[in-house]
């Protein structure tokens, strides 16, 4: 029940978590590749994936989304880049 109220708490403050991951993410030497991502393209995935969070509840949907959220990144890889961006040393 716990888990199921935070995945809750954060999608009602998905837009204010993704302000504040976006800032972080330019903020960081580890995530310069990401800083060539348009910044609204980087606030629309991310509140997309946080809005969602509750969908993953069930193993089906899971591997949905799992595979929606790659399919996504490999998306932005490709705007942002020609080389595929790096996850940097710590993930």
């Amino acid at each position: 029940m716990i888990a199921l109220r935070l995945v809750r708490l954060i999608e009602r403050h998905a837009d204010n978590l993704a302000e504040e991951l976006i800032e972080k993410l330019r903020a960081s030497a580890r995530t310069s590749d990401m800083q060539k991502v348009p910044e609204a393209e980087l606030r629309s995935r991310i509140h997309e994936i946080l809005e969602h969070l509750g969908n993953g509840c069930s193993r089906r949907l899971v591997a949905t989304s799992r595979f929606a959220i790659a399919t996504s990144e490999h998306a932005v890889q490709l705007r942002a880049s020609p080389s595929p961006i790096s996850a940097g040393p710590s993930c």
